[in-house]
């Protein structure tokens, strides 16, 4: 029995379309992985930005808090040392100054206490910290005496926002 013209071709274009959608499905499978990275890419670099969101909200929060000061100039280190620690040796290191936004200087300090009373340490970085603008501790390294108790030497890295000029 012979199968008519017209069937033949529906065979082969039946045919045609099976290795199409193979093909198709292929395809499709292979793109799910290059497309499922690209998302975990678009989903990292979202998240990155949800995060430099947040510290910009908090960099301008505190950049009004700094703005709202009726005195934007630092009080000197060498006076705090006088004050809160006065008679106590300290070797005094400032750093180059760093302009920041809006008229803003960063202010960095090395000071070194090669023996002090650590009662005394105390004072004098609550003195630090409570001066408006503050000096903020970055880095802090006490090592104990170990011919007086209560004594030791201390390392500290001072930092401190100044505006002379305003914004």
């Amino acid at each position: 029995m012979r199968v008519p013209h017209k069937q033949n071709i529906l065979w082969i274009l039946a045919g045609c379309l099976m290795v199409g959608a193979g093909y198709l499905c292929l395809y499709t499978w292979r793109q799910t992985g290059v497309l499922t990275r690209k998302l975990d890419r678009l989903h990292e670099t979202a998240l990155q930005m949800r995060d430099l969101a947040a510290t910009a909200q908090a960099d301008r929060a505190c950049l009004e808090t700094f703005n709202a000061l009726p005195d934007k100039t630092l009080t000197s280190v060498r006076e705090l040392l006088l004050s809160a620690v006065p008679g106590t040796a300290a070797r005094v290191n400032e750093r180059a100054p760093e302009p920041m936004i809006d008229g803003w200087t960063l202010h960095r300090v090395d000071i070194t206490f090669d023996t002090i009373p650590l009662k005394a340490m105390s004072r004098f970085i609550m003195a630090a910290e409570q001066e408006r603008p503050p000096w903020r501790i970055s880095e802090c390294s006490i090592i104990a005496s170990d011919k007086q108790a209560g004594h030791g030497r201390v390392s500290l890295l001072l930092e401190g926002l100044e505006q002379k000029d305003g914004p």
